[in-house]
C-alpha cells in the first residue's frame, strides 16, 4: 500500500504554494540549520525564500530580541 502524503512528510513541510517544494523532516532540520549559521540577526528576510527558512530566520530574531530584553536592566 502507497504511503499517504501525510505519512511521507511526517515531520517535513507541505507547501500549498507552487513556487515552494514540499520537505522530509531530514530537509526542513537542513533548512533550519542552514539559516542558523547564515542569517544575520535582525536584517531583512526575503519573501522568496523558503517558508521553513524564513520561519527560522524569525525564531532567531525573536531570540535575539529576548537576549536583548534580558540584558536591558
Amino acid at each position: 500500500m502507497a504511503k499517504s502524503l501525510s505519512d511521507r512528510f511526517e515531520g517535513g513541510y507541505i507547501s500549498h504554494n507552487p513556487m515552494f517544494r514540499n520537505l522530509t523532516a531530514d530537509e526542513v532540520k537542513e533548512f533550519q540549520e542552514h539559516a542558523r549559521q547564515n542569517y544575520t540577526p535582525d536584517s531583512p528576510i526575503n519573501d522568496v525564500w523558503h517558508p521553513v527558512y524564513r520561519s527560522e530566520c524569525m525564531k532567531i530574531n525573536s531570540e535575539c530580541q529576548a537576549k536583548q530584553k534580558k540584558v536591558m536592566p
